[in-house]
């Protein structure tokens, strides 16, 4: 009776463990993809942390998926570009109505009006919010003794809009729950040098 009630109560949490070693470990191994998780950690972890303090509202992270494909189409899509140590790309997608209304939050934390489209301020917003989670990521990642480079982050908007990256053919993507709509995080990167 004693294993059996604490049985199921561990065996949800060493599963999800377990799927996500597996999901870590086969991208690591993937050609052309070779990172380790301690340097994938740092984006999402800085990802739940920025949105958290940002919006002050319940984040939850969803189940880590790796995508075969590295393309992204439709709503909202901000990516920032990085180089040095490790090349690869950061990508924060979403629909545009969770766009309008996560900037809406941010802008009303401040003590501004809410937007009804993601105007020029709209989209000046959710490309800081980007800025944020990278900034911190790379800071982090310097700990490491890593350098890079970042691109400034570039919107694009509208359900037409798509981005495909064929150099590095696999990405991870870290699903943010959030209370207005869930938010993707796409890291695509691979290691430009050998690190000991």
């Amino acid at each position: 009776m004693y294993v059996e009630k604490y049985y199921h109560r561990y065996a949800n949490i060493i599963t999800e463990i377990w799927k996500e070693l597996f999901v870590f470990t086969y991208y690591s191994d993937t050609e052309n993809s070779s990172v380790r998780i301690e340097y994938i950690n740092p984006f999402v972890n800085s990802a739940f942390n920025v949105l958290k303090e940002v919006l002050g509202v319940e984040v939850r992270r969803g189940d880590i998926l790796l995508h075969s494909k590295n393309e992204c189409t439709g709503g909202v899509i901000i990516i920032v570009y990085f180089h040095g140590d490790f090349k690869g790309h950061v990508l924060l997608h979403m629909t545009e109505k969770t766009a309008i209304s996560l900037v809406s939050l941010m802008l009303e934390n401040m003590q501004m009006d809410p937007v009804k489209e993601l105007d020029e301020m709209g989209r000046a917003t959710i490309t800081e919010l980007a800025n944020m989670i990278t900034g911190r990521s790379v800071a982090n990642l310097s700990k490491f003794g890593f350098e890079f480079e970042l691109t400034p982050p570039k919107i694009l908007v509208g359900e037409t809009v798509k981005i495909v990256d064929e150099t590095m053919p696999h990405a991870l993507v870290i699903p943010m729950i959030l209370p207005m709509g869930d938010l993707e995080i796409m890291i695509a990167m691979r290691e430009e040098k050998n690190v000991q």
